[in-house]
């Protein structure tokens, strides 16, 4: 699914964000809910700093809509960090796990609270797209279609922000919206089967003034033959 992802990784600190998604309350935004994707952590990214080995961190999509979803992440610092995938589809229901490693040069370097990743998000009707398809989509995807959210990054020193926590936190929220579209469903379907009684019944109707109008044009001209019989 993602053999071939676009390697464009950097964007501009100055872009502003084209859609203001609401913050779910609690935990300082631990997790960041919007309007088709979920992503945790919501605020920050805490990568442990390893010395000698990999340091990694982890930030989570998960595709909350009933559409599938291009998703791309950038960073400020592209030669720091290396994301993968950057760039993907998700279908509805699906989540993804997107790896932020920091090159080794970067490790032991004093900590910086500048750096961020800018994680953008779009309906699609597809499940699948070629990576030059891909990239034109992002070229001349009209900005108002594009969810975007930034995410900080800590690195090495670790913030009051508890992963096991955050992952409790993300669940109970997916719950919730489980729950909020099952009564969506229940409540759409009451109004449809009450239309649909109205409907019935106003069919019952014009057909009991229909056939009420008949007899009495029936009845109506028997009288006028037996006037003129008499």
């Amino acid at each position: 699914m993602y053999t071939h992802p676009v390697s464009d990784r950097s964007y501009s600190s100055s872009r502003q964000m084209n859609n203001v998604d609401m913050k779910d309350g609690g935990d300082e935004g631990a997790v960041y809910i919007g309007r088709f994707l979920t992503i945790s952590p919501g605020d920050e990214l805490f990568i442990p700093n390893n010395h000698n080995a990999d340091s990694k961190g982890i930030i989570i999509l998960i595709n909350t809509g009933n559409k599938s979803l291009a998703f791309k992440v950038k960073t400020n610092a592209p030669d720091k960090y290396r994301v993968r995938p950057c760039t993907g589809i998700i279908k509805p229901g699906e989540e993804i796990d997107i790896t932020v490693t920091v090159h080794p040069e970067f490790q032991n370097q004093p900590q910086t609270m500048q750096d961020k990743f800018l994680v953008m998000a779009m309906e699609v009707n597809r499940d699948h797209f070629s990576a030059t398809d891909l990239q034109d989509l992002w070229k001349n995807c009209p900005k108002e279609r594009i969810m975007e959210h930034k995410i900080r990054c800590n690195l090495g020193a670790r913030s009051s922000l508890d992963p096991q926590k955050d992952m409790e936190l993300l669940h109970k929220k997916l719950d919730s919206l489980t729950v909020k579209c099952s009564e969506l469903r229940r409540t759409q379907l009451v109004s449809c089967t009450l239309l649909t009684l109205l409907l019935l019944l106003l069919i019952a109707l014009c057909v009991i003034v229909s056939y009420s109008g008949g007899r009495l044009l029936t009845d109506q001209s028997l009288l006028g033959k037996c006037s003129t019989h008499t």
